[in-house]
C-alpha cells in the first residue's frame, strides 16, 4: 500500500512538471515577450513623438550636462547633438539675466519640482532667442534627480511682434494725446483775442447767455461794463497799426489785473473790451469801474520815441434791473458808452430802466473816487 501511494505522489509530481513545463512556463513567457513588445512599441512611438516635436526637447544629467536633444532643437538653436552633447547648458547663457535667476532655477528643479518660466538664450550664431520653458526634473526609485527634460519653445518672434505692437499702441497714445491738445488748443484758440490773449465776442455769445440762465436760477445781478478807447483812430492814424496795437494790450493787461477771477474779460471788437461782473448789482461797479478810468489815464505805454496815452469811456448796464436778455443787456451798456462818447469821453455812464438825461447826468457824477 505505501508503495502504491509513493507511486501515486511521484505520478502527480511528474504530471504536474509537465504541466508547468509544457502549458504553464510557455504561456507565462508569451506573455512576458507581449509585455516586452509592447513596451518596446509604445517606447518607439515617444520617441518617434520627441523627435517630431516642434518645440525642442533636451535632456540632461542632473549636472545639466546634455545626452539628447531633438531635431527642433537644432532647428533653434543651430547646434547639432554632436555639437552639444557632453557639454553643460551654460553653453547657451545669454548674459541677460542675474545670477539669482539661474539660482531659484536650479534650486528649485533639484528640489524635484517643475520650473516654467521664460529666458533669453543665445544661438550658435550669437543671436538671442527668448524661449518659454518647462524643466522637468525624472526622479528614480529613491526620489533623486536622474535626469531633466527640458522643453523649449521660441517665442522670439511673438515676443518681438507683442512689443512692436506695444510701442505702436504707445506712439498712437501719443498722437492722440498731441491731437486732444491740438484740437484743445484750437478750441482756445477759436474763443480768444490773437492780439491780447483775452476771450472773444464768440466766447461771449456762448457764455453770457449761460451766466444769465444761472443769475435768474440763483437770484443774482449781472453786470455787463463795455469799455472803449477815446480817440482810438487818431492814434492808429497818427503812429499807425503797431501802436494801436500796442495800447489795446496795455489795457488788456490792466483789465486781466482789475477785474476778479470769476469776471468774464472780452475784447469786443475793434478798441471795444466788454466786462461781465457776475455778483455785482451795477451801482456796485461805479468805483470799480472809475478806478479803471483813472489808472488807465495815467498809463504811458512806450513806442519808438514817444509814450503812448489815452482815456476810457465806460458804459455800464445791469441785469435784471434793467435788462432780461443778452442781447438786451449788452445793447443797453452800448447805449451807456454811445453816451459817455456823446458826453464828452473819459467818463462813465449808467444805463438805468426810462433812463433821461437828468437820471443819467447824476449817476455819472455819483461815480466814486477811485480807492
Amino acid at each position: 500500500m505505501p508503495s502504491t501511494t509513493t507511486a501515486l505522489l511521484a505520478a502527480l509530481t511528474i504530471g504536474l512538471a509537465l504541466i508547468l513545463v509544457f502549458f504553464v512556463l510557455p504561456w507565462r513567457g508569451m506573455r512576458e515577450i507581449s509585455q516586452r513588445k509592447s513596451l518596446e512599441a509604445e517606447l518607439r512611438a515617444r520617441i518617434a513623438a520627441v523627435e517630431a516635436a516642434g518645440d525642442a526637447i533636451v535632456i540632461t544629467d542632473p549636472h545639466g550636462h546634455v545626452l539628447y536633444a531633438n531635431p527642433a532643437f537644432s532647428t533653434q538653436t543651430g547646434y547639432s547633438l554632436e555639437e552639444v552633447k557632453g557639454k553643460h547648458t551654460r553653453i547657451f547663457k545669454s548674459g541677460r539675466h542675474p545670477a539669482d535667476f539661474y539660482a531659484d532655477l536650479w534650486k528649485t528643479v533639484l528640489d524635484g519640482r517643475v520650473w516654467r518660466g521664460e529666458l533669453f538664450n543665445r544661438r550658435k550664431d550669437g543671436s538671442l532667442c527668448e524661449e518659454e520653458m518647462t524643466i522637468a526634473p525624472v526622479l528614480d526609485d529613491s526620489a533623486r534627480v536622474e535626469y531633466f527634460v527640458a522643453i523649449k519653445r521660441d517665442i522670439s518672434e511673438r515676443r518681438n511682434m507683442e512689443r512692436a505692437l506695444q510701442r505702436a499702441n504707445q506712439q498712437l497714445q501719443k498722437n492722440l494725446a498731441q491731437i486732444r491738445l491740438l484740437q484743445e488748443e484750437l478750441a482756445e484758440q477759436a474763443i480768444r483775442d490773437p492780439l491780447t490773449g483775452l476771450h472773444n465776442r464768440r466766447y461771449l455769445d456762448e457764455t453770457l447767455p449761460r451766466e444769465l440762465a444761472r443769475a435768474q436760477h440763483e437770484g443774482y445781478s449781472i453786470t455787463a461794463a463795455m469799455v472803449d478807447v477815446d480817440h482810438f483812430k487818431r492814434i492808429n492814424d497818427t503812429w499807425g497799426h503797431p501802436a494801436g496795437d500796442a495800447l489795446l494790450k496795455s489795457l488788456a493787461k490792466l483789465l486781466q489785473q482789475r477785474f476778479r477771477e470769476g469776471d468774464i474779460v472780452c475784447r469786443y471788437g475793434g478798441e471795444e473790451f466788454l466786462v461781465l461782473l457776475p455778483h455785482a448789482p451795477g451801482h456796485n461797479c461805479l468805483s470799480r469801474a472809475e478806478a479803471l478810468r483813472l489808472e488807465f489815464a495815467e498809463v504811458r505805454v512806450p513806442y519808438q520815441d514817444t509814450q503812448l496815452q489815452a482815456t476810457l469811456s465806460v458804459g455800464l448796464a445791469s441785469y435784471p434791473e434793467c435788462a432780461c436778455s443778452s442781447l438786451e443787456l449788452i445793447g443797453n451798456a452800448d447805449s451807456a458808452l454811445y453816451r459817455a462818447k456823446r458826453g464828452g469821453r473819459n467818463r462813465i455812464e449808467v444805463f438805468l430802466a426810462q433812463t433821461s438825461a437828468e437820471t443819467t447826468e447824476s449817476t455819472r457824477t455819483r461815480a466814486a473816487p477811485p480807492p
